[in-house]
Parts: C-alpha cells; structure tokens; sequence
C-alpha cells in the first residue's frame, strides 16, 4: 500500500512523501474511509522507477505481482547462493534439509512475503553480483550489484568487500 500509493502520487505530479495525500489515496486502495493515519515510504526517491509497473495496474494484481517477484528473488537466490557455495544435494544435504524448504521457512523470509518488502530483490541484487563475478561477467555483475542500491544501509560491509575486490 505505502509504495504503491505514493507512486499513484507521483505519477499524478505530487509529492509522495505528503502525509494527508497518502492517507487520501490509502483509504481509497484499502476501502478504510476512516483510515486516520497514513503509511509513509521510507525509500530514496529513485526507488519509485521500480514501482511505477505496479501502480499502474489493479493493486490486488499489483500485490500478487510484488508477492511473486519478491518470493521467485528469494527462492532463485537461495538456490543460486546453494550451487555457487558448493551445497550438497540429494540425501546427504545436512540434516536432510531442502535449501528452499529452509529459504521459506527463515523467518525474515515470511516477514518479506506478508509485509511486502524490497529486500528480496536486495538479495537478488547481491547473488546476482557474485554468480556474475563467478562466472567472469562484470556487466552482469555491475546490473545486479545496481539491486542493492533498493537499501544500501543493509550492505555496508559487503559495500567494503565489493570495493576492496573491485580495487
């Protein structure tokens, strides 16, 4: 909803940080007339770019898009980071475990599916720089590492590592 309604706002040439036009366009996307107080988006402006395919269509279709997209990140992710690290497969996986059975039920991971969070393509963001790395493709690497930009203040140590590397 926050995202959302404020992309809404944007594309109609106003501020996506008001308050009072957020908690008009939010009771209207929730059905909440009595909505009293707006959720406001906590993202750098640039991040809007990556809404705007989702405001422009039904926000029930919209959430499921964004469920979607986020649940495949972690999941692609997961198995990707699984391969790239040299996890086992089959029955000799530690305590018999499934890598994505694991990814679904990491709480941070349920958190991301039911609040509607970026961070799933933030770690999208980040496993698609190492398997580019890994496989000697920078441009890859550099589009995927651009992911991360969704929520810098999560990955400033990995921002060192990549720096150093890239050195």
């Amino acid at each position: 909803g926050a995202y959302i309604s404020a992309t809404l706002l944007l594309l109609d040439g106003q501020d996506p940080y008001d308050a009072t036009a957020l908690r008009q366009v939010q009771r209207v996307l929730t059905g909440d007339a009595a909505l009293a107080e707006a959720t406001i988006p906590w993202s750098a402006p640039y991040t809007f770019a990556l809404y705007i395919p989702f405001a422009v269509i039904p926000a029930r279709w919209s959430h499921l898009l964004w469920i979607g997209l986020q649940a495949g990140s972690v999941f692609w992710s997961t198995r990707e980071l699984w391969k790239l690290y040299g996890g086992s497969s089959g029955p000799h996986r530690p305590f018999g475990a499934d890598p994505l059975f694991l990814a679904g039920a990491f709480t941070p991971t349920i958190w991301l599916l039911i609040y509607g969070q970026i961070t799933g393509l933030v770690l999208l963001g980040v496993t698609g720089f190492l398997r580019g790395m890994s496989e000697n493709r920078p441009m890859r690497a550099g589009v995927f590492l651009s992911l991360t930009a969704l929520k810098p203040h999560l990955l400033l140590l990995f921002g060192f590592a990549v720096a150093l590397r890239l050195a």
